[in-house]
């Protein structure tokens, strides 16, 4: 018979020790590592979450067509390859116009620069054309927009007439609202403007300005 000793809890942790010893069948139970997720298993919730190569590719035609429409020509599947020579050239000069590009623009331009200067003062009847559409562009007494559609209203012999609407900067349609007092009930707002472009033996030329706006 094993020794007691004179203290309670001694007793009880040799019992114990002792019960150990007697059934050595019955482990301590340990608790089991947990499995770790795998590689492929971190990576589902992003894979899922993400849209298919297919949807993606939709998605980024759609913004890149949403990007560049302010820019590409509007499609005149009817006219007829004069008509559409002339809807170009006159895209082609107000495009230019909104670019800066005068140098390019001023070729293109059939109308009248003593009109052009007269946006200006009498101090510019001297100026050379692109010295005029510089300073009428880049002072905003023209609204040298981007073109936004170009839409055939009718030809004649020698001249096509459109009607052609532009961009704001943020993208909305520019609208001339009445001006000096008038109400919209005498000068009603509009977003188209006409144009004619001439055709003398192959040569494409743009009578009018872009819109102006007191």
């Amino acid at each position: 018979m094993l020794p007691r000793s004179a203290h309670p809890l001694t007793n009880l942790v040799f019992a114990a020790a002792l019960l150990g010893c007697q059934q050595p069948g019955r482990a301590a139970p340990t608790e089991a590592p947990r499995p770790q997720p795998t590689a492929t298993a971190q990576a589902t919730p992003t894979l899922a979450a993400s849209a298919s190569p297919a949807t993606s590719t939709v998605t980024l035609q759609a913004a890149t067509a949403q990007m560049t429409s302010p820019t590409a020509p509007t499609a005149e599947p009817t006219l007829d390859p004069i008509e559409q020579e002339a809807a170009n050239t006159l895209r082609d000069f107000l495009t230019l116009l909104h670019f800066r590009r005068y140098a390019e623009a001023a070729p293109l331009y059939g109308g009248s620069y003593e009109d052009l200067a007269g946006f200006l003062g009498p101090f510019a009847g001297s100026m050379e054309p692109v010295a005029l559409w510089q300073k009428t562009c880049d002072n905003y007494f023209l609204q040298c927009l981007l073109p936004k559609a170009v839409s055939l209203d009718a030809r004649t012999e020698a001249s096509l007439f459109f009607r052609v609407s532009f961009y704001n900067p943020d993208g909305s349609t520019f609208t001339l609202g009445p001006c000096c007092g008038a109400s919209e009930a005498d000068m009603p707002p509009r977003s188209e403007f006409s144009y004619e472009v001439t055709v003398s033996e192959g040569h494409y030329l743009v009578l009018g300005t872009p819109p102006y706006v007191p």
